[in-house]
């Protein structure tokens, strides 16, 4: 299949217009189904000892994944592991196919049990091990035609920050760094990577951080700056950034009141005077450009074993 063409969406088309929205899935349905197949990436990297490029690249594919198909015509356990798969190898942090398959399956039965009956069948018997090891190479190939092989476009925020924080003489392993890191790791996890570019990701990251840790972020009185704000190292513009600080705040708001917060928000106010420069700048907003283009949708299914005596047709 050729390229796709849209990498960035706005809210709306997120909210309304994707396929799962057109087969009859609700948003809060969509919104909790993205939920799982994230928090499922989460704990299949820490199983299998891979680090957060893979884990977030893993999530980009879902993500790009159900932006071009449907939750309803695809199992998002299945879809998620072949992810993480394609993830490893794009990385290089290759992992055995059959831990894959074998790790993949139990957390995908245990998000299962939660909310249903398991499918019956044993990932340790032989013959349906074997059905299922084919099942995600299949939708690893669907994943990979979906997006239209275009590899080159999934971007992290995590390069750019490093780059930006080395220029400003910022310690990336410092608590600013160590901060910042994980509210990417938080956006990754959300729409928000779907309508915003890596870098103004990267960018509100590090403003939010700095808001929350009460720390003042280098900008003028660091020589190579030229003068220059700190915001310019990432490219972006002062209504970018104050978009895509405002939408954190949104998401941090949620978390809190989830309980899942990394921090309280609103973010607290600060008598800082870099703090006030930064809230004077930000003044106005501009949501993040995106390309427009036709989608690209690919349907599948596949004869599956749930249980060895009994045969069942499913689909990804």
């Amino acid at each position: 299949m050729g390229g796709t063409g849209k990498w960035y969406f706005t809210k709306g088309e997120i909210e309304t217009e994707t396929p799962s929205r057109r087969d009859g899935i609700s948003r809060m349905k969509e919104s909790e189904l993205r939920r799982s197949y994230c928090l499922f990436q989460r704990e299949f990297g820490t199983k299998l000892k891979v680090g957060r490029v893979t884990i977030s690249t893993a999530m980009m594919l879902c993500h790009q994944f159900y932006m071009r198909q449907s939750h309803g015509k695809n199992d998002w356990k299945i879809v998620a592991t072949s992810s993480m798969l394609l993830a490893c190898k794009l990385v290089d942090e290759v992992r055995f196919l059959n831990d894959i398959v074998f790790v993949g399956y139990e957390i995908g039965e245990k998000f299962e049990s939660s909310q249903k009956s398991s499918s019956g069948g044993s990932i340790r018997q032989r013959e349906f091990f074997r059905k299922q090891r084919d099942l995600i190479l299949l939708g690893e190939r669907l994943v990979m035609q979906t997006i239209g092989f275009e590899f080159d476009r999934i971007k992290l925020p995590f390069d750019p920050l490093t780059s930006a924080l080395k220029r400003l003489n910022c310690s990336s392993s410092g608590d600013l760094g160590m901060l910042t890191k994980s509210l990417i790791e938080e956006c990754l996890q959300t729409t928000l990577c779907l309508e915003f570019k890596p870098h103004c990701i990267a960018a509100g990251s590090v403003a939010v951080a700095a808001e929350i840790l009460k720390v003042p972020i280098p900008s003028t009185g660091v020589p190579q700056m030229n003068g220059k704000v700190w915001w310019h190292e990432f490219e972006v513009s002062p209504q970018q950034l104050r978009e895509v600080v405002r939408r954190m705040q949104g998401m941090l708001t949620r978390k809190a009141d989830g309980k899942q917060a990394l921090c309280r928000p609103p973010l607290p106010k600060s008598n800082n005077r870099n703090n006030k420069v930064i809230q004077h700048e930000i003044s106005s907003r501009n949501p993040s450009a995106s390309c427009s283009s036709s989608q690209s949708c690919v349907s599948i299914e596949a004869t599956v074993d749930s249980h060895p005596t009994k045969k069942q047709r499913t689909s990804l």
